[in-house]
């Protein structure tokens, strides 16, 4: 009896140890292909981010029928460092810190800055490693001094710059930027929010997907209240560096956040930030101009998680960044909302 107890739970034991063996194979090889896709998915917008590169050396140079980098992509010199010193010219005519609020810029002392960053991106390189090659960040800060400099207008090089995104992808509808983030792609605007939800700018399969406007949206972003969705990736990717925003010191610094369209340059600034649910009316409500728009933003003023000086009006049109918080299939959500203060064309 003692033999055949001791028979069973030797069996048991192997069996348990195969159960637990096959567990850990299992996730290993979850871990390698989770790994594979955001090796894959982060290749290819530094692909696209190449292009814009090439592109702007090009027009530097005076190459013609060649395209231009929107601003937003110029002007991102980094990914998780803050950029608040760097910043083209007309960026820097809005004064830090106030909404609407208006200052002249020093064009010599935004070069010099740049210099400075270009400098300390050399020394980086020496010491560690970061996920966008430092080439690739060195050129892209040379790029805003050269931008700076340029005589075309924001609509002559956005328009350039779409016309090459276009050429991959006809959904391609703008560029977000904000500095002090990783934030710095492109924004999509799909037939259903389904659509980009899991797949890349160029149609790949991804599980970080795009940055994409609600379908319901107008892709010109002439609604009054347009909703941009983006995914929390563990590996800082996507919305995930969103959460800055939790730190009111962060909002003050990095108070911007910038839209490339074909035609021009949107310029918003943050006025809320706070945790909801997916379902939040927030997510369904949309006005035209007038008292229920401006009960709508009063509310959301209100509901952030520290106070901003902002008056709303009842013709302020705005943008809610959403992402998830929590695992996947979570129902909670982290919004930040950014009023419109200035269009360059």
């Amino acid at each position: 009896m003692q033999k055949q107890k001791k028979k069973k739970y030797k069996a048991a034991w192997w069996a348990m140890m195969s159960i637990v063996l096959v567990f850990m194979i299992f996730c290993g090889i979850g871990v390698i292909s989770a790994m594979n896709e955001y090796t894959e998915a982060d290749a290819e917008y530094q692909e696209i981010r190449e292009i814009v590169r090439k592109t702007e050396q090009a027009r530097s140079q005076g190459v013609t029928g060649q395209t231009a980098v929107p601003g937003a992509v110029k002007e991102n010199v980094g990914t998780q460092t803050e950029k608040s010193a760097a910043g083209t010219e007309e960026e820097m005519d809005l004064k830090p810190h106030t909404i609407r609020g208006v200052q002249k810029s020093n064009l010599q002392i935004m070069e010099e800055n740049l210099t400075k960053r270009i400098e300390e991106i050399e020394k980086i390189g020496e010491n560690t490693h970061i996920v966008i090659p430092l080439g690739f960040l060195k050129g892209f800060t040379e790029s805003v001094l050269s931008a700076m400099r340029s005589e075309s207008n924001r609509a002559e090089q956005n328009q350039a710059m779409f016309e090459a995104l276009h050429e991959i992808n006809g959904d391609i509808c703008g560029w977000i930027t904000i500095h002090g983030t990783a934030i710095d792609y492109p924004v999509m605007h799909g037939e259903t929010n389904d659509s980009y939800i899991r797949t890349t700018y160029s149609g790949g399969y991804s599980v970080g997907g795009s940055i994409f406007m609600d379908s319901a949206n107008s892709a010109d972003f002439s609604d009054m209240h347009t909703i941009i969705y983006g995914h929390s990736m563990a590996d800082g990717t996507m919305f995930k560096t969103l959460y800055n925003f939790t730190d009111s010191g962060f909002r003050d610094r990095n108070p911007y956040v910038y839209i490339d369209l074909p035609d021009r340059r949107l310029i918003y600034e943050v006025f809320s930030q706070y945790y909801t649910m997916y379902w939040d009316n927030v997510y369904q409500e949309c006005y035209e101009a007038g008292p229920e728009q401006l009960e709508f933003l009063q509310r959301l003023s209100a509901a952030s998680e520290y106070p901003v000086d902002y008056e709303p009006k009842e013709d302020d049109r705005i943008i809610t960044l959403s992402t998830c918080y929590g695992r996947t299939g979570t129902e909670y959500r982290y919004v930040v909302h950014a009023v419109l203060v200035r269009e360059i064309r």
